[in-house]
């Protein structure tokens, strides 16, 4: 039986191999293994690796089932992840929102603002302030230092913002 802190350094491994440009299909096989033992970190990065065909062929389907089983867990990105997989690739509002919301529950600020994202595609004017609401509690959140919002995201929240002022 492994260890946490060798879960780890096996995750941080596989990560450094796909990242570095190393074997995708090696790492793949490494965090799939840490993901049937359920570690929740691997079994998010599954999913990812399924959704995006890294190392793997790429499986909407399975992907979508990683990142359930981590998010009945806990996991956070799971949660985003899906919730912009039914948004984005699947056109489904409703689990769309059940998961952002569910995602920013958990403290993740870039749920906010994907939540802002999914009202604004629906009907910005008709929900501008439901928008707005969601892009001040991502931009807060990330100003107080509770959660993380990329350089990116940050920018994209703002430029929101100004258009609902």
């Amino acid at each position: 039986m492994q260890s946490d802190a060798e879960h780890e350094a096996l995750y941080v491994a596989a990560d450094n191999e796909i990242e570095n440009g190393g074997d995708d299909k090696h790492a793949f096989r490494i965090l799939l293994d840490l993901a049937n033992r359920g570690y929740l970190p691997a079994m998010c990065y599954v999913g990812v690796l399924y959704c995006g065909g890294i190392g793997t062929p790429e499986n909407k389907k399975l992907a979508i089932g990683w990142w359930r089983k981590a998010a009945a867990k806990g996991d956070g990105t799971s949660m985003l992840n899906l919730g912009t997989e039914y948004r984005d690739v699947l056109g489904n509002f409703r689990q769309a929102r059940h998961w952002l919301l569910k995602a920013a529950r958990s403290g993740d600020a870039s749920a906010y603002l994907e939540l802002a994202r999914l009202w604004y595609g629906r009907d910005r004017f008709r929900h501008r302030d439901r928008i707005a609401r969601y892009l001040d509690e991502a931009l807060d959140k990330h100003r107080l230092g509770q959660c993380y919002l990329s350089e990116d995201e940050r920018e994209s929240a703002e430029l929101l913002r100004a258009e609902f002022k």
